[in-house]
Parts: structure tokens; sequence; C-alpha cells
């Protein structure tokens, strides 16, 4: 599949399969639009990733940037007539659970730096656990549980 910035890899239909914040008289394009922009600016050039994974991470964007805009009621009463919006108190990609999909699914590492201000490094590491590469990739995952990143 080739992709550029102008054809989004995602439907106004799939994005509603699996963002039930959407409403049903909104369009999801506007919000396709920026998850597609948005991937042609960090994604375009990394080719460690497949056309199927990048269709499924900018669905997850899509939704993501559709969630943050319509917020869900998590609680409504009667009486004084109360509504209660469901938030999360975070920034970025980690406020939605699309947007944590999406980082989650996005094998290069390129989401997960944006977030956590850190470069990317994707890497081939060795299955001998005596290497050096296998020593300084626990010694990075200690360093991501420390910081909160794991």
């Amino acid at each position: 599949m080739t992709w550029d910035i102008n054809t989004p890899l995602v439907t106004d239909a799939e994005v509603r399969t699996i963002c039930s914040e959407l409403p049903t008289a909104t369009d999801a394009t506007p919000f396709i639009n920026v998850a597609h922009i948005t991937m042609c600016e960090v994604f375009l050039t990394i080719t460690t990733i497949s056309d199927a994974r990048l269709k499924i991470v900018q669905l997850y964007l899509a939704s993501h940037f559709a969630a943050v805009s319509n917020a869900v009621t998590s609680f409504e009463g009667t009486g004084k007539l109360q509504e209660s919006a469901q938030f999360k108190v975070d920034l970025g990609l980690n406020f939605t659970k699309y947007g944590q999909q999406a980082i989650a699914l996005d094998t290069s590492g390129t989401l997960r730096s944006m977030v956590t201000g850190r470069k990317a490094q994707p890497r081939i590491l060795s299955l001998d656990p005596t290497s050096t590469d296998a020593a300084q990739f626990a010694e990075d995952k200690i360093v991501d549980r420390e910081q909160g990143d794991i």
C-alpha cells in the first residue's frame, strides 16, 4: 500500500466500529485527517512498520482525537440535573484508551517517544543472554521502569 499526505488510511465507518464516544451525527473526517497528518509527519520515513500496522495505528489515533473531543458521561442524576463527564487527568496520547492503544501498537516506538520526550530507538537484540545487547536492554528496562514508562 502506498500512502501520502492526501489519502487517509481509514474511513469514517472504520473509526465508528471502535470509537463509542463518537456521536452518530458527528463526522469523523476531521479526526481522521488530524491522525493522518500526524502520522505522515512522524511515520512516512519509517520503514520498520508494515502498512497494515500503520493503518491500525491511524485508526486508534483518529479514535483518540474523536474521543478527546466528545467526552463520555460517567454520571447522570435527577433533581438538580446533574451530569459528570468522564475524564482522565493526563496529557497527550495517554489521555484516552485509544491513544494508549496507538502507542502500544507502534512497534517503532515513535509515538511513545512523542509522549515521553525520549528518542525512539528500535533495535534488534541478541538472543544470547551474555551479550552486551542483552545487558543494555535489561539496563534500559530498569531505567524505563524507574521513570514510569513501562
